[in-house]
């Protein structure tokens, strides 16, 4: 999905079109600061990648659902931490 090494990518899911994959990536490069995982939706056969999501918090990956329409993504994030709730 990439060959920086200061990026780890990590849950890529074929779109079930068997022509894209999600994933969910981010950059390592800057020790200091703490990673965060956007999803990135990338055309197989030219290497296009365009990126999903822009939040501060991490994106898990992506879900497909049967039934549904090709070109639907259910997104799954974490936008709050436990202790928001209590």
């Amino acid at each position: 999905m990439t060959d920086d090494l200061n990026w780890v990518c990590w849950g890529p899911y074929w779109y079930p079109d068997g022509k894209h994959i999600v994933y969910a990536g981010a950059d390592h490069s800057n020790p200091a600061v703490r990673p965060n995982y956007d999803l990135y939706w990338m055309n197989v056969e030219s290497g296009k990648k365009v990126r999903l999501t822009y939040a501060p918090a991490a994106e898990r990956p992506p879900r497909f659902q049967s039934g549904r329409q090709e070109d639907h993504v259910d997104v799954v994030a974490r936008r709050h931490s436990a202790a928001d709730y209590r």
